[in-house]
């Protein structure tokens, strides 16, 4: 979930397996209340990764039982992985 506006390339829908999305309204924690809303509505949160370095939202969201990955880990994650639109980094 992203706050702004969508970004040119960056539409909203799945992106190799990342669901992106774009707040729908604007002003401060507008992205963070519209990630707590979908994990609110899912029945089973559990089976969410909410990808967030914010402290704030990372417990609001685990308080409702929703995994947090750290972006920084999800993105080395990724690369590992090859799933970044790059290819993996040969070992050195």
């Amino acid at each position: 979930m992203f706050d702004g506006r969508p970004a040119a390339g960056l539409e909203a829908g799945d992106h190799g397996g990342v669901a992106v999305r774009w707040a729908e309204r604007r002003g401060r924690d507008a992205a963070d209340d519209a990630v707590v809303a979908l994990v609110a509505a899912d029945p089973d949160p559990a089976s969410r990764v909410v990808v967030t370095s914010d402290r704030g939202l990372a417990a609001r969201v685990e308080a409702l039982g929703a995994p947090v990955e750290g972006a920084g880990a999800f993105r080395r994650r990724r690369l590992r992985e090859g799933s970044l639109g790059t290819q993996k980094r040969p070992p050195t």
